[in-house]
């Protein structure tokens, strides 16, 4: 059955890109789940005559060579606002093969979900934290830290902060990490700390994109590569300048800083010795998130700076056009966007190359040892809560229960990364056997001689150690200390 053909509700129309590297100027349609939709100028006029098109009764889809009067209205609309000679059969191929699977039309059915990408890289097992209400509310006060001289003055306040603890209190941060890393609670204040400061840190993003007049969506928690971290969208930030975008993007960074000036006056009032290590540990988490080769607060960065937003999506036919394997899609893919814009990413895409290519070589080599030695310390950790539970004390209990977490997660997801890696590898070869015959060959046995790496590498890190004895051949000995003591190899 037909229904009147209109926009789903919660549709949105942002309006041209602004700042974008696209050849072609592109324009962003809101959806109703949040999601933001890059899509033709002609497409874009589509919908937007359909959003004004109250008075007409279009029936959707429509039978081929049988368009309504109303059809032929809504063509006519759609030619003024774009400039195009588009018919009414151009329009009804344009509303069922371009806007309908993008799940921005309502005809009286369930409206459509469009997939998200699950690229490698991407963030998953996403659950909510903070309710929206409290969410809104608290970002929505915290707009006015933004103000630029008050910005100018925080970063100057931060910087004589770290001057005066560099030459008058640096040696107590030393002397303050050996304090923490001797007494549990202070080691779960700080790890408190931490968490909180994260926290923190999305708070800033969805002030910093409140502040340009967009709205930030939930914020939550996840799992990205292997750590656990928290996350706020901000996909609604497109719709701003380039300038909002990174106001946006630098306001985690930002609150840091905020954060970072109240443990700075905080340890000055008090001289409690956790608020350095504190200090240290989130100038560090600082430092990490300018990283553009993950998605972390570098990476969006380069991304609006740019004008792209998915900078990965031109990993490929960079580096298939660097080694003369270019294919037509993959042609088409770069002459997308302009000039300038190939030669930066292509920059991005050397440098993230060699960077992750390193980092990929590391964990393929170590990660089963990785995983072993992580599974032998989830144990001894357990037996030691197990003790501290018995015993009465509490303090040791809870710290134990944290790191307990804090070796199993990064250890599932090393095993996760390299099921989800090793999947994409074989549905390569599966895709290469026929028109990449060599090529399917050579990651076929590079894949075998991985697994059969990792798999002697678990044997081994399972099997028991001999006992130590001087007589042992090539066993070093620890100095000072009788054979019995010796290090085994």
């Amino acid at each position: 059955m037909t229904q009147p053909l209109r926009l789903a509700t919660g549709t949105e129309l942002l309006g041209a890109w602004q700042g974008s590297a696209y050849a072609s100027q592109p324009c962003l349609i809101k959806r109703r789940d949040g999601q933001v939709l890059r899509v033709s100028q002609l497409i874009y006029a589509v919908a937007a005559a359909l959003s004004e098109s109250e008075d007409l009764h279009i029936v959707f889809p429509a039978e081929e060579g049988a368009e309504s009067a109303d059809l032929h209205e809504l063509a006519a609309r759609v030619a003024s606002r774009s400039s195009r000679d588009v018919d009414a059969s151009n329009v009804a191929f344009l509303l069922q093969t371009k806007l309908a699977p993008l799940g921005v039309l309502d005809w009286g059915q369930a409206p459509q979900q469009l997939p998200r990408p699950q690229a490698v890289l991407a963030l998953r097992l996403r659950f909510k934290v903070v309710p929206e209400r409290l969410h809104r509310r608290v970002t929505s006060t915290l707009t006015f830290l933004f103000w630029p001289p008050l910005v100018v003055t925080a970063l100057l306040a931060l910087a004589g902060g770290d001057i005066w603890l560099a030459v008058a209190r640096g040696h107590s941060a030393f002397v303050a990490t050996g304090a923490v890393l001797d007494h549990p609670a202070l080691i779960l204040a700080v790890t408190a700390m931490t968490v909180f400061a994260a926290m923190i840190h999305e708070t800033g993003h969805a002030a910093g994109t409140r502040a340009g007049g967009a709205t930030p969506g939930v914020m939550g928690a996840g799992i990205y590569l292997a750590w656990p971290v928290f996350y706020t969208d901000i996909s609604d930030s497109y719709r701003l300048s380039r300038g909002g975008r990174l106001r946006a993007d630098l306001g985690g960074v930002y609150f840091n800083v905020l954060t970072l000036l109240a443990a700075i006056a905080a340890y000055g009032a008090t001289r409690w010795s956790p608020l350095l290590v504190f200090v240290a540990v989130t100038h560090l988490e600082v430092l990490t998130q300018f990283l553009p080769f993950v998605r972390l607060d570098g990476y969006w960065v380069v991304s609006d700076l740019v004008g792209v937003p998915n900078l990965f999506a031109y990993l490929g036919p960079v580096v298939a056009r660097l080694t003369r394997a270019e294919t037509p899609a993959s042609r088409a893919r770069l002459a997308e966007i302009r000039p300038w814009a190939r030669r930066v990413i292509s920059g991005w895409v050397a440098a993230t190359t060699v960077v992750l290519g390193v980092e990929l070589l590391i964990v393929g080599w170590l990660g089963p040892r990785l995983v072993t030695q992580a599974v032998e310390a989830m144990i001894g950790r357990a037996r030691l809560l197990g003790l501290a539970v018995s015993a009465g004390r509490p303090v040791i209990a809870v710290v134990d229960l944290f790191d307990l977490v804090f070796l199993a997660v990064p250890a599932a997801g090393l095993l996760y990364m390299g099921a989800l890696l090793t999947g994409r590898a074989v549905g390569a070869v599966r895709r290469w056997r026929r028109q990449h015959p060599a090529r399917a060959v050579s990651l076929t046995g590079a894949l075998l001689a991985l697994a059969a790496l990792q798999i002697l590498t678990v044997v081994r890190g399972l099997l028991p150690s001999p006992p130590a004895s001087p007589g042992y051949p090539g066993q070093p000995l620890a100095l000072g200390r009788p054979p019995s003591m010796a290090v085994p190899p």
